[in-house]
């Protein structure tokens, strides 16, 4: 008999009804392209952590965290995720990319 190899395969927790967001990964040439720090969360991390940042689908409320991380630990977080968190780095997000959103979401209130 062979062994199969296995392949694991993340699932986000999405209600039933909920449709992920389309990701794109940066255009190559692109790495440097300039994006605004709301579309990087509409686009990334609102079908998660929900489009007012207060938490859903099993993923943390990210409004306050500001109070609790410094912007440089949220861009870390983002780039080496825990849990449950997909990686977007360096496919979908670039460094400053990650840094933008850190930025943002740390003057989330």
């Amino acid at each position: 008999r062979k062994a199969v190899p296995h392949i694991a395969i993340m699932t986000l927790g999405l209600a039933a009804d909920a449709k992920p967001a389309q990701l794109t990964a940066i255009p190559a040439g692109e790495k440097e392209a300039v994006r605004d720090a709301p579309s990087l969360y509409k686009q990334y991390c609102a079908t998660c952590h929900g489009g007012d940042a207060k938490g859903g689908n099993e993923a943390p409320a990210l409004v306050g965290i500001g109070s609790r991380m410094k912007p440089d630990a949220v861009a870390h977080f983002i780039k080496y995720p825990k849990g449950s968190m997909p990686t977007f780095y360096p496919i979908f997000l670039n460094d400053e990319d990650m840094k933008m959103l850190a930025d943002y979401l740390t003057k989330l209130k």
